[in-house]
């Protein structure tokens, strides 16, 4: 909150000290007192101090000192009384005390629990706002002191708390003890707590036994592990208490001993990085369709530890996911069984954002049909061609499509919305994207989808490969290919014609709507 001052106030006079004579006259006063008070027969003459008779003056130096403590003490009191009036006729004192606590709540994510602390002293009306407003207090953010944490927990009063942790804070080893202590303080309160979002280190497994205490009311946990290798097994694990199901859940690091938790049912947000071990295939699957109302869906670097999953095909239960209010959706390097669940059963058609990046390649030829096959709903939704409704219904949906040898890539961009899915696979998969992709879009209701097809078949890779773009005749708007083989199968289907499946029976031209083609190879007659 910025505050306006006027001209006269925004450059402070510059002060004088008081005059030789004066300070003269208040010190013949002050010695005078100081005789009728200690018996004493001192004589002040002028300035600096010329006091007689010197040789009683050792013995009633401790009455001076006390003088000059008195004094002291009544200017300090004179200069707080002028602090305390200046600050009532500032602006900031004239707020009223809800405007003041609007402030002060903005305040709160960006500033420490000591700085919170410090700003009671600006004034006694910042005091008592802050004091009785029992909501400024109900976070703890670390690093705080023992002594802090029970302040704040006692003035929060009843409401519910909430955790900011980070053993970072506390680096230092002698801090190590103090950080068991402050945390104490939660422990103790773990019925209050509301959420919880800490970053800490295995070896340091407190947070690790407060997440395992009950917690009726708690909403979100966030648990962070600040060793950054994946490649290692987890030391320690934790379970989640029993409890009223949460509404976000991330987990990057520790180990959770069981996926199976009630508490992870009903979630608005999912998020699963590096997962000492990865739930199953069936019980990811399992918290999706229990979690209706999710939001933010979130797995990236999973490594599966545990000897008990083996890493085989997913077997579709042929039961769509179905979140109708999944917006944000990134999965990158996720094991491949997961991968093919999600993407093969996940139905989204309130997506805005998604980013799936991942490697695909199983020893299964026709495993690529799994994920991307004719009237394809779930891949429908995730490319936003269901509920995804642009300025105009006559608007074009501009779809991009590169396929490569190890690769294939597709994009759709509309404002500050993005939609992309990048699969890295073996070439003889990559090929068989552009047969199943062509004949998905050929598939789709939506006549105005307007797909770019970006082919690079430079390579020996695809010497072999018979490319057909026939079943992109319905949607190709631009194409682009790269190398021998792919342009020879290009330039050969580009004049024939082909059988729209919902046409009259009346034969169309493969490229209908193709307005740009480029062919990035010299082909020899």
């Amino acid at each position: 909150c910025d505050i306006a001052t006027s001209p006269a106030s925004s450059e402070a006079p510059i002060m004088k000290p008081p005059h030789k004579d004066a300070v003269g006259r208040a010190l013949s006063i002050l010695v005078k007192s100081l005789n009728e008070e200690n018996g004493s027969d001192y004589v002040f003459q002028k300035v600096p101090a010329n006091l007689v008779p010197l040789q009683s003056l050792p013995d009633n130096v401790a009455a001076l000192r006390l003088a000059k403590t008195v004094m002291d003490k009544e200017l300090d009191a004179i200069i707080s009384y002028m602090q305390r009036r200046r600050n009532t006729a500032s602006p900031i004192e004239r707020l009223p005390p809800e405007i003041l606590l609007a402030i002060l709540d903005s305040l709160l994510p960006s500033i420490s629990s000591a700085e919170l602390l410090h700003l009671t002293t600006v004034s006694t009306l910042w005091y008592d706002t802050m004091v009785h407003s029992p909501q400024l207090w109900t976070v703890l953010k670390s690093p705080l002191s023992p002594q802090i944490a029970g302040l704040f927990v006692k003035r929060s009063g009843s409401l519910p708390l909430s955790l900011d942790w980070n053993d970072n804070d506390f680096d230092v080893p002698d801090q190590r003890e103090e950080m068991k202590r402050v945390l104490e303080i939660p422990i103790q309160n773990s019925s209050r707590l509301k959420s919880i979002s800490a970053s800490i280190f295995e070896s340091e497994p407190t947070v690790l036994q407060l997440v395992e205490s009950p917690m009726p009311q708690l909403e979100t946990l966030r648990v962070v592990n600040l060793v950054e290798s994946s490649l290692r097994r987890p030391s320690k694990s934790f379970r989640l208490a029993d409890g009223p199901s949460l509404l976000e859940f991330g987990l990057d690091g520790p180990y959770l001993s069981s996926w199976k938790s009630p508490r992870l049912l009903g979630l608005t947000s999912l998020s699963i990085v590096r997962p000492g071990v990865a739930p199953s295939v069936e019980e990811l699957l399992h918290i999706l369709q229990c979690s209706p109302q999710l939001e933010s869906l979130y797995l990236s670097a999973w490594n599966n530890w545990s000897p008990d999953v083996p890493d085989t095909p997913f077997a579709s239960p042929d039961i769509p996911v179905h979140l109708p209010r999944l917006k944000s959706i990134h999965i990158s390097d996720i094991e491949p069984p997961h991968f093919q669940g999600i993407l093969s059963l996940l139905y989204a058609p309130a997506s805005q954002s998604v980013h799936i990046e991942s490697w695909y390649a199983t020893e299964d030829d026709t495993s690529l049909e799994v994920l991307f096959f004719p009237g394809d709903d779930q891949l429908a939704s995730l490319l936003g061609l269901i509920n995804w409704s642009s300025s105009s219904s006559d608007e074009p949906t501009p779809i991009l499509v590169k396929v490569e040898w190890d690769r294939f890539e597709i994009k759709r961009e509309e404002g500050d919305k993005e939609l992309k899915i990048l699969i890295y696979t073996s070439s003889r998969i990559a090929y068989q994207a552009v047969d199943l992709l062509g004949r998905f879009f050929q598939n789709q209701s939506h006549d105005r989808t307007e797909v770019k097809l970006e082919l690079d078949c430079v390579g020996y890779r695809w010497m072999d490969i018979e490319l057909d773009i026939l079943p992109w005749s319905r949607c190709l708007v631009s194409l682009s290919v790269e190398g021998k083989a792919g342009c020879r199968a290009v330039v050969d289907q580009l004049g024939k014609q082909s059988q729209h499946p919902t046409s009259d029976g009346r034969t169309r031209w493969t490229t209908r709507w193709m307005a740009r083609s480029r062919l990035g190879s010299q082909l020899k007659t």
